[in-house]
């Protein structure tokens, strides 16, 4: 048991190579977590925070941390996924709530600093 917890699981660039174009090369995972190059770098990012924006600010969702599936869960289920395009409709600064109209939804969302922290935009 202690030599299979030292082992690493390894695949060869072939197939990684072979994975890759099958994917078709993507920069992105599907939850917008950049994929660094065979060169590790990452692609270049203007993302911010959906905690950052203001009441009239329009951004494209970009990426969602995806290390909570509960959370990930719950931000499918208001619609708030990559490429969705939401609207800051009013914003709180006693309590940092921001109201967003997220297209593809009747209703206006309010949400907390503690999610709005963990989803990244890009300005419109």
């Amino acid at each position: 048991h202690e030599e299979a917890d030292r082992l690493e699981h390894v695949i060869s660039e072939d197939f990684e190579e072979r994975v890759a174009n099958f994917l078709g090369n993507p920069s992105h995972d599907p939850h917008g977590d950049p994929i660094p190059t065979r060169d590790l770098e990452l692609p270049p990012t203007t993302c911010v925070r959906l905690s950052e924006l203001r009441l009239g600010d329009v951004a494209e969702v970009t990426r969602v941390r995806d290390d909570d599936p509960e959370l990930l869960r719950h931000l499918s289920s208001l619609g708030l996924e990559p490429s969705v395009t939401v609207q800051v409709m009013s914003y709180s600064p006693f309590d940092e709530n921001l109201t967003l109209k997220i297209v593809g939804r009747s209703e206006p969302v309010v949400l907390g600093k503690q999610i709005t922290s963990l989803v990244f935009t890009e300005m419109k």
